[in-house]
């Protein structure tokens, strides 16, 4: 009765759950909240559980979004079969590498290693946990869901609470920490995240020990200190190391290639200015006509439907160049709007 009291009753709350919702939309607008409910579990039936089977899922088939495995977890379940601190590092390292060449390479090591786990790891499709195979989408190369592995620790307290507490104190957590985070940001003067300013300052380190080749259209060769050769877009922002494209932060590989542009004459910008999406509209000048459907005034010559001449229209019109009498006799009726002509002289002038 204490628990009951302190928490609330368990099956009152889900008779109110739908106002619950309806009470969050209306303080935080736009707000989405689905309630979806199932009497009949088909997943129960096709595997014939009931009431009392101990069973969990966690689904996380979201067909819309990029789906990447958590490699440690992966790992888990092959050590089930194949074992080795050896194994491990190989599997790990098939994961790390950004590029797809290295990839293969690494996973002939792990064949020679072991044929077995090979062939077991290469049943999972690459692009849901080797950074060479990610598309670049989510702009992370995470290889491990820690971040939802804290999240589920800080709610352990909240797990057998009725609905609404629970809920509740999700809510009231995720407040907690996002205004503890805006308080971080706060203190912070850089543009960046001390992340990825950490990140591009030791990109920055390895600059003079690369050669540049420009190769025309905002494409540049890069070879390394070991001799390894990269191209780098500065246009599409991306570079056949991929880092840049999975993370949005520019590579080594990247950054010689705006200094180089930099000490050829050419505008380039700093680094920084370079981290994140590209935008998706470039920036207009500012005598530049936006390319709408809708007309603008700004390079169009408006007649006057008083005296015929151009430069003014019939509200502002004091009969300069031309009589006011030119509106007699146009047959227009009382009530009736007169229609100014606007004429595209610049255009087609």
């Amino acid at each position: 009765m204490t628990k009951q009291f302190v928490y609330g009753d368990y099956e009152k709350q889900y008779g109110i759950l739908r106002e619950y919702a309806m009470e969050l939309q209306s303080k935080n607008l736009g707000t989405t909240v689905k309630i979806d409910v199932e009497t009949e579990p088909k997943l129960c039936d096709d595997l014939d559980l009931n009431s009392s089977s101990n069973f969990t899922f966690i689904s996380d088939q979201q067909r819309r979004a990029e789906q990447r495995f958590c490699l440690r977890h992966v790992y888990d379940n092959m050590k089930l079969k194949h074992k080795g601190n050896e194994l491990r590092e190989a599997i790990w390292c098939c994961g790390k590498v950004y590029n797809l060449t290295k990839f293969n390479r690494v996973m002939e090591k792990l064949k020679k290693l072991n044929p077995e786990a090979h062939e077991w790891l290469s049943k999972i499709l690459a692009k849901h946990w080797a950074r060479s195979r990610f598309s670049g989408r989510a702009l992370t190369d995470s290889l491990t869901n820690n971040l939802c592995e804290v999240f589920n620790s800080k709610l352990d307290e909240a797990r057998d609470m009725p609905i609404i507490t629970c809920l509740e104190f999700i809510r009231e957590y995720l407040t907690k920490r996002i205004v503890n985070v805006h308080k971080v940001l706060e203190k912070y003067k850089g543009s960046l995240s001390t992340t990825a300013t950490t990140i591009l300052e030791n990109n920055k380190t390895v600059e003079n020990k690369m050669r540049v080749l420009f190769s025309g259209a905002d494409k540049y060769q890069v070879t390394g200190l070991w001799m390894e050769q990269y191209v780098v877009n500065l246009k599409e922002r991306s570079c056949t190391c991929r880092k840049w494209d999975i993370t949005g932060i520019p590579c080594q590989h990247a950054i010689v290639a705006m200094y180089d542009k930099m000490q050829n004459g050419s505008e380039c910008g700093d680094p920084e200015a370079w981290v994140g999406r590209p935008k998706k509209k470039r920036k207009r000048a500012t005598d530049e006509p936006t390319q709408s459907t809708n007309l603008s005034r700004k390079y169009l010559t408006v007649t006057c439907s008083k005296c015929h001449n151009k430069g003014h229209n019939a509200r502002t019109c004091k009969g300069q160049g031309g009589p006011s009498e030119a509106r007699k006799g146009s047959g227009q009726k009382k009530g009736e709007y007169v229609v100014e002509t606007i004429t595209f002289d610049r255009y087609f002038g």
